[in-house]
């Protein structure tokens, strides 16, 4: 097919395309070709018969399609040339309005932005004015909690400080949040007390255990002062002692010599009986002691007693003074025992005699 307006011609059939009738295509024949050619009408196109209609369905539904296309191109042909006219004339019209139009929208959207710039503006300043107030009423809100590791004066203050707060007076700025805030005023105000009073008590309370502390300390270092001071005195006593038993053993040690000179003097041969304690302890009993004085030779005991008498009582009186004013009731072991043994007594008693 080289033109739309050509006779189609098929070895089935020959249909003849021209220009179709809107009649043609109305919505009642479109219906009835539409149930013509349903799929529950179609033949078996295996069969010659069945491949036959089918060409003769396509050949009928094509020539309505083209002729109803030859008949769009039919009808808009007229107006061609004057639509291409309006189309232009349009255009150009179109251009010289869109030059004046354009400074007229520049200038009024310049304006529209400048509003919308100071609408922006005053959004931006209501929105910080009601964050600053929201920002009030969670500091008041959040007083308690702040509240919690304060001491009870600072808790204290914090109370007096929210019950200056107005909330409905203008300069306070708190606006159309008033109720909001006399309501968290109010609750904040009732919780710090509740802390502040437990606060007082548990100040109280660490106050007392700090001075039963304190006390407790002061008790444990006078305790230690004091034995500190019990050992040191202990030391100094036991020091004390050690150094008057080594000057007393001194002293005695003097004396002893002293004694043993004094008896020497009476009797130098017998000094040695005398100082040697174990001699004196272990020296066998006799029945008759020996003088401690040499007797001369002579007939008459009695006159010789009254010669050496006087000297021999100046010798044992300065004696005994010496053991009496010196050593008292410590007397050295050696004299106890002559004395236990009756030694010293013998001498006396000789003497006297």
């Amino acid at each position: 097919m080289t033109d739309e307006n050509a006779v189609v011609k098929s070895k089935a059939v020959n249909v003849t395309i021209g220009v179709v009738d809107l009649k043609e295509v109305s919505a009642e024949i479109l219906a009835k070709k539409r149930e013509l050619y349903a799929e529950e009408n179609w033949p078996d196109i295996q069969t010659p018969k069945g491949r036959d209609w089918f060409k003769r369905a396509v050949a009928d539904t094509r020539g309505l399609r083209v002729g109803t296309d030859n008949f769009r191109k039919q009808e808009k042909a007229p107006f061609y040339d004057h639509l291409k006219l309006v189309e232009t004339t349009c255009q150009d019209a179109i251009e010289s309005i869109r030059e004046i139009e354009n400074p007229l929208k520049a200038k009024l959207d310049e304006e529209n932005e400048r509003l919308q710039e100071i609408k922006d503006a005053e959004e931006k300043a209501n929105q910080d004015r009601i964050s600053k107030i929201t920002v009030r009423i969670n500091a008041i809100r959040e007083s308690p909690i702040e509240a919690l590791d304060m001491k009870s004066e600072a808790i204290m203050e914090r109370i007096e400080e929210l019950k200056l707060i107005d909330p409905t007076d203008p300069d306070e700025g708190f606006d159309e949040f008033v109720a909001s805030t006399e309501d968290a005023l109010h609750n904040s105000i009732e919780k710090l007390q509740n802390i502040y009073d437990k606060t007082v008590l548990a100040e109280q309370q660490k106050i007392e255990n700090a001075a039963r502390e304190t006390k407790r300390l002061e008790d444990e270092e006078k305790t230690r002062l004091a034995n500190v001071e019990a050992e040191r005195v202990r030391k100094e006593g036991i020091a004390k002692r050690e150094e008057e038993n080594r000057i007393k053993a001194a002293e005695l040690a003097e004396r002893e010599k002293q004694l043993n000179e004094k008896l020497a003097e009476l009797n130098p041969n017998k000094l040695d009986y005398l100082h040697n304690e174990q001699t004196v302890t272990n020296m066998p009993e006799r029945k008759h002691e020996e003088p401690l004085i040499d007797e001369p030779e002579s007939d008459s005991t009695g006159d010789l007693a009254e010669k050496v008498r006087p000297s021999v009582l100046a010798s044992i009186k300065a004696l005994f003074e010496l053991i009496d004013g010196y050593y008292g009731d410590d007397l050295p072991s050696f004299i106890l025992c002559a004395i236990q043994e009756g030694k010293v007594p013998n001498i006396i008693f000789q003497v006297q005699e």
